[in-house]
């Protein structure tokens, strides 16, 4: 089923940018108010629509790494251009290949129902976080609605789903994180957590 996932996102790789949408980007990067200098990492970052931006954000002095287990929609991130501040790293989210307290915040931004064990997926984020560091979960709609369209296109992504607000709140304060908070409406999914001091 990995590799499945893996080739169903290749095939999309060549016409994400003009599919997928950037409306919700800017939002989400002056919501984030993020810092010059901040180490960032981008999981399930396909295509770097939203690391270019988080690039630009924290400038040449900070770091945003753009991680997907698709080589392709990362050769299509690196055609797109990138920002200085901006690397690139083919991996699965359950064996990051970074040392512990790597990042001061890691965004999961439109992925996190494809992590194929998501509680794993939490404690291996949280590892690579800065003590006070913040982990999000953002997607432009809610978990119903991104659920339901999961289930329809069916296929590798079919059982692919994002839990609701609060059942991800348990989850993830069952994995170490506090300062828990979330929004599930029906047009944003949004979910912050504090890796504990």
């Amino acid at each position: 089923m990995r590799d499945q996932r893996r080739a169903f996102f290749d095939q999309l790789a060549a016409s994400w940018e003009q599919e997928a949408g950037s409306e919700v980007v800017p939002h989400v990067v002056e919501r984030l108010q993020l810092r010059p200098g901040e180490r960032l990492l981008d999981v399930g970052a396909g295509t770097g629509r939203l690391s270019r931006a988080l690039a630009a954000a924290v400038g040449p002095s900070g770091l945003v790494v753009s991680l997907d287990f698709s080589y392709r929609m990362l050769r299509v991130a690196r055609d797109c251009g990138q920002a200085s501040a901006q690397r690139l790293v083919c991996a699965d989210v359950l064996s990051l290949p970074f040392a512990a307290c790597s990042f001061d915040r890691v965004v999961c931004f439109c992925c996190f129902p494809h992590f194929r064990d998501q509680h794993r997926a939490l404690h291996t984020l949280r590892r690579v976080l800065v003590p006070g560091g913040k982990l999000y979960v953002i997607h432009e709609e809610g978990s119903q609605a991104i659920n339901m369209r999961h289930r329809d296109i069916g296929g590798p992504v079919e059982h692919d789903l994002l839990p609701s607000g609060d059942a991800l709140a348990l989850m993830l304060e069952a994995c170490g994180f506090q300062s828990v908070t979330c929004e599930d409406r029906l047009d944003l999914y949004w979910t912050e957590a504090v890796k504990a001091l």
